[in-house]
């Protein structure tokens, strides 16, 4: 009897850390604000298939794109064939709230890149950026930081050109 209660007590830690664990056939009693998928620290959440990188949820994040420095990335997300592409390309992490870099050429393109380019979504490979989304109206139109005038936004469809070259990047009508 002592021998059993000794492995029922030894086993019972390891009971508890199982439960803490999301089941792949679900999990019961979840508790929204208290259950959640992530980390409780300043890490970014990295989702994998086939031990290839897909998708990074970026968590608190402020870096430099281009030659805009201090912007802040807080949440947003980067989802690709292969996310570790971007970053070898010196890519800082995404761009905009989201970031689809399809894994050709250069995912971390700049050229076209600007400050307001956050709340939207930017698409990056093949050496080339586009961007759909909100542009909002900055206090002074010159400076990114002199903040933004609530209010004014506009709808934008952006893509980067191919600098130093007659070829331009073009948007075809097709039918």
């Amino acid at each position: 009897m002592k021998k059993y209660l000794l492995f029922v007590a030894l086993s019972a830690p390891a009971i508890g850390a199982i439960a803490q664990y999301w089941n792949d056939t679900g999990n019961g009693a979840v508790v929204p604000g208290t259950n959640f998928l992530g980390s409780t620290n300043n890490a970014a959440l990295d989702v994998q298939t086939n031990a290839i990188r897909r998708l990074t949820l970026i968590p608190d994040a402020t870096y430099t794109i281009g030659s805009f420095s201090s912007l802040v990335r807080d949440g947003s997300l980067l989802l690709s064939p292969d996310v570790d592409l971007f970053y070898t390309n010196g890519g800082p992490g995404p761009f905009s709230l989201l970031h689809l870099a399809d894994g050709t050429g250069d995912n971390s393109q700049t050229n076209g890149y600007r400050p307001w380019m956050r709340n939207g979504i930017t698409f990056s490979g093949n050496s080339d950026l586009g961007y759909i989304g909100q542009k909002y109206t900055y206090n002074d139109s010159s400076d990114y930081t002199s903040g933004e005038q609530d209010d004014y936004t506009d709808m934008i469809i952006n893509w980067s050109d191919n600098p130093g070259t007659d070829l331009g990047d073009r948007m075809p009508r097709y039918c």
